[in-house]
């Protein structure tokens, strides 16, 4: 969807074709149709806004991917209203070219989400290394969890995968303790954190 908006965009600059908005005729008044556009738009940003900025703090605290997408798409919902404010300003001043470089931002935009999205997903699908939740990069808590177990056990191949919302370890190369491990002992870092590492297993 990026990608065409960015052709469809991209060819209207280059014809340079002059969009134009006509007045609209309310309670016996002609008003220009622009005003009542922007405040819808205005409008319009205002939930995504708040709820975006809400939901951000939930997704960190759960470490939930799906909610922190969602949250990332409510940022996207204001940022392209206030965009598409922009375009309509700037017909409104003459500006021809105004509407059409707003809509390639807004495409940029959502070509750079999708592109960081993807490559997420497909880490996800393969049970990857436990990554951040903003990008394809090795999660810090998944960092120090590798290093406190190297420590541990010294000389030992240690592997990380992420499922949903957990972690779990594996140990290779070493024996499991003689007493009942608990994965919560081996969290290294908040306490409160703790929850993330589902299991722990060794493969002597």
């Amino acid at each position: 969807m990026g990608l065409y908006l960015i052709y469809d965009s991209g060819t209207k600059l280059i014809a340079a074709e002059h969009p134009t908005i006509g007045p609209v005729r309310l309670f016996g008044q002609e008003i220009w149709l622009g005003w009542l556009m922007m405040a819808a738009l205005a409008y319009s940003v205002v939930p995504p806004v708040i709820l975006g900025r809400l939901k951000q703090p939930v997704a960190q605290k759960l470490q939930d991917k799906v909610l922190h997408t969602d949250a990332l798409m409510q940022k996207a919902d204001w940022m392209t209203g206030l965009a598409a404010i922009a375009g309509i300003t700037g017909l409104g001043f003459g500006l021809w070219w105004a509407d059409s470089a707003a809509a390639m931002l807004i495409a940029f935009d959502i070509v750079h989400d999708g592109f960081r999205a993807s490559r997420v997903a497909m880490a996800e699908l393969a049970d990857g290394a436990p990554r951040e939740l903003e990008s394809p990069a090795l999660a810090a808590e998944a960092k120090r969890l590798r290093d406190s177990l190297a420590e541990r056990f010294p000389g030992a191949d240690i592997r990380l995968r992420e499922t949903g919302r957990y972690m779990v370890a594996e140990v290779h190369g070493a024996r499991a303790p003689e007493n009942d491990v608990d994965p919560k002992d081996y969290w290294p870092g908040d306490p409160e954190r703790a929850w993330r590492l589902a299991g722990l297993s060794f493969a002597p």
